[in-house]
């Protein structure tokens, strides 16, 4: 059953720590990054339908829509209209989830009959996981 959108602030933490990961680690394999939720000096991404991802990246035609979700944010109806509406960008789609919800953003992708990529991030430890 799906779950309150709302984030606690430790989630927010951990969800804000994972987009700064994913921006580290997306420059240093050389993709020009655009970043939501980072304020100050970083592009945001553009909306697609009608949401803002958390991060677009983009490495000559390699271009990538990353959302971010946390425990009572992976299957929420909110989560499954963005992944719908960004699938539809026809650009490879990546939800990248703490380790820990591995399991659950596995049945969204089953329940939903999209095709994106799974990527587990540790975010205590600075670390993103192999892609499912």
């Amino acid at each position: 059953m799906p779950r309150q959108s709302k984030r606690c602030s430790n989630e927010e933490t951990i969800h804000n720590m994972i987009i700064s990961l994913l921006v580290e680690f997306y420059e240093k394999l050389g993709f020009e990054v655009r970043a939501d939720h980072l304020g100050g000096f970083r592009e945001c991404p553009d909306r697609i339908g009608s949401y803002v991802p958390d991060l677009l990246v983009r490495k000559g035609g390699d271009i990538r829509v990353i959302e971010v979700e946390t425990r009572s944010t992976v299957d929420t109806p909110k989560t499954r209209n963005e992944l719908t509406q960004f699938s539809s960008a026809k650009h490879k789609l990546v939800l990248a989830i703490p380790h820990e919800c591995l399991e659950a953003a596995i049945q969204l992708r089953t329940s939903l009959e999209i095709d994106f990529e799974i990527l587990p991030c540790y975010p205590m430890v600075r670390y993103v996981g192999v892609a499912r």
